[in-house]
């Protein structure tokens, strides 16, 4: 063989291997990206709680012309296997949504809001904290003028298991699942959902945590609190539906069942010991409740008005609910104040 052949042999085999090799190289830098993932603080939640989720690697989401996000990166799947609405639905083509309503018998379509624009997907690198409410879309129907109307609205997702998915590609996605539970942290329960007038309206609040929680509901107006901050008062309040709005009434309890009754020390400390702890009732009184992961009150369907003189008188016919607030540790290095509501009930 020629030493001008050898050498174009050579050349031509060297640039295999440089082409090969930048080959290598380009796939080692595309794999070297992370691939997603999904980090949670804990997989099971109570109903309404926030659901909050970390989204770390290359992913793949929507973009529109200009650049903006049109949706979450991820989406939620539910038990059945079904992608669960986050956001109001957009026909296609359509640059608004629609709900119909039905006015004096005839339907009638109202926009909802915008619709994202035409989108692309793009992809990148996160490492950004996400959350998550509970709440879903779902579609419901009704009747007008003797056809049907639809419309879309914003609910609590129910109880079970769901999943966050986030995908790298089309065919590649990874999920990472939560568990919503069926009780709440606090549950408020009345005995009935409708009373006759006067009728004794029987409360049981409960500690669904695995932790003590501390009721703070006071009022600190200058009749109920005292110069030297004694309160009057605690676990909640009963509130009632007028006028579109809900307008407290009356508080849960009071010492002494009085306006101006001075509470003994500890009587305004309110605990409820965690599930399945020292189980039992707690009963307030004027030394303090009885700790215990539940508590019963009674309501006698009465308003007290201290000022400008102590009476008491009977609440009209009506909507009422009982919201009570709670401090929740939980897990959460920070603490807060979350208030939990009972089922409306109706006095008749």
């Amino acid at each position: 063989m020629s030493i001008k052949i050898r050498i174009v042999l050579i050349i031509a085999a060297a640039g295999i291997f440089t082409c090969a090799k930048a080959q290598e190289q380009q796939f080692t830098f595309k794999d070297r990206a992370p691939k997603p993932e999904i980090i949670t603080a804990k997989e099971e939640y109570f109903p309404g709680e926030e659901i909050k989720f970390t989204i770390r690697g290359k992913i793949m989401y929507s973009k529109d012309p200009g650049g903006k996000i049109v949706s979450p990166p991820y989406a939620i799947w539910d038990g059945a296997n079904k992608k669960v609405s986050l956001r109001h639905s957009c026909e296609s083509g359509l640059t608004r949504a629609y709900d119909q309503q039905c006015v004096d018998g005839k339907i009638r379509e109202v926009e909802i809001g915008r619709c994202p624009e035409a989108f692309f997907h793009e992809y990148g690198v996160i490492n950004q904290q996400f959350s998550w409410d509970q709440k879903i879309f779902r579609k419901v129907t009704s009747e007008c003028g003797g056809l049907e109307i639809f419309k879309e609205e914003k609910v609590q997702a129910p109880p079970g298991e769901y999943r966050i998915v986030v995908c790298s590609s089309i065919q590649e996605c990874v999920d990472k699942p939560v568990y919503i539970r069926s009780k709440p942290e606090i549950s408020i329960t009345t005995d009935k959902q409708e009373y006759t007038s006067g009728e004794p309206v029987k409360i049981t609040i409960t500690n669904n945590c695995s932790f003590p929680v501390l009721n703070v509901d006071r009022n600190k107006t200058v009749s109920d609190v005292d110069s030297d901050g004694t309160r009057r008062m605690g676990w909640g309040f009963i509130e009632k539906f007028r006028n579109g709005a809900w307008i407290r009434v009356e508080p849960l309890w009071r010492c002494a069942g009085a306006c101006f009754s001075r509470c003994p020390m500890g009587a305004d400390f309110f605990i409820l010991s965690p599930k399945g702890m020292m189980s039992g009732g707690a009963v307030p009184g004027e030394k303090g409740p009885t700790h215990g992961d539940f508590i019963r009150l009674e309501w006698e369907q009465s308003q007290v008005i201290c000022i400008p003189k102590e009476t008491k008188k009977a609440v009209s016919p009506g909507k009422y609910r009982v919201v009570s607030t709670f401090l929740m540790p939980g897990a959460d290095p920070e603490r807060e104040e979350k208030q939990f509501y009972s089922l409306e009930f109706e006095i008749k």
